[in-house]
């Protein structure tokens, strides 16, 4: 398989997938990024975990040659593009015989094991029964800054180690308190006025949408009792 993408829409990808990533993990393969090429859509799906929290971002490629998946290791991989400079990188990944991930630049190569995307741990397919759409990155970036030193860590409460959304009348309060000092931001939505539903956002979560989220950008939430799933776009 080969690929050539931009070095640094890549390398934003990888450092925003980083992010989910726990330093230690009690599943190794929780440690890599899985890459999923479409070669009919020139479209690369990058995806980490740390079990309960799973981002994917989707990056464009200017030329692919064969498709498929394959895992590389994280940390590895945002090291090495580290140190190239801006111009296209061409990517080489091996999956059948000595599973190597090349990566090939202007200054030089790197290289280094690769493995299968069998035992990578995939979402369950969800059904949610709450929807809020078109909610404006802005206010989720200023929101999140603004909330998540107000949060909680005590295991004993774990209601108050995240940040809550709220749709009451029209408005989104998101909310965010460790019982002694109370975060409360409020934004005029579009949704139905008689709409309720709320949801308790994992501080984890909350803090890497306040550092990806940026102004222009919109945010589309829907959730259930159990889980939620957040698109940037």
């Amino acid at each position: 398989m080969k690929i050539i993408v931009s070095k640094s829409s890549l390398e934003d990808a990888v450092k925003n997938l980083c992010k989910v990533i726990n330093p230690k993990n009690a599943l190794p393969i929780l440690g890599d990024i899985l890459f999923e090429v479409n070669e009919k859509e020139k479209i690369a799906r990058l995806t980490a975990s740390d079990s309960e929290v799973i981002m994917t971002r989707d990056i464009g490629l200017s030329e692919c040659e064969g498709g498929g998946k394959f895992c590389v290791d994280a940390t590895r991989l945002k090291d090495a593009l580290g140190g190239l400079s801006e111009q296209p990188v061409t990517i080489l990944a091996t999956t059948e015989s000595d599973q190597r991930f090349t990566i090939q630049h202007a200054s030089g190569e790197a290289y280094f094991p690769l493995e299968g995307a069998d035992e990578y741990p995939m979402p369950t397919e969800e059904k949610y029964n709450e929807t809020l759409g078109g909610v404006k990155g802005e206010w989720m970036r200023d929101a999140m800054k603004r909330s998540l030193w107000a949060t909680d860590d005590n295991d004993l409460r774990p209601v108050m180690n995240g940040v809550s959304f709220a749709l009451v009348d029209g408005n989104l309060d998101i909310v965010a308190s460790d019982g002694h000092a109370l975060v409360k931001s409020q934004y005029h939505t579009e949704a139905d006025e008689k709409r309720c539903g709320s949801f308790i956002m994992p501080k984890k979560v909350a803090k890497i949408l306040g550092d990806i989220a940026e102004e222009g950008d919109y945010v589309d939430i829907d959730w259930n009792d159990h889980w939620g799933h957040i698109e940037l776009f």
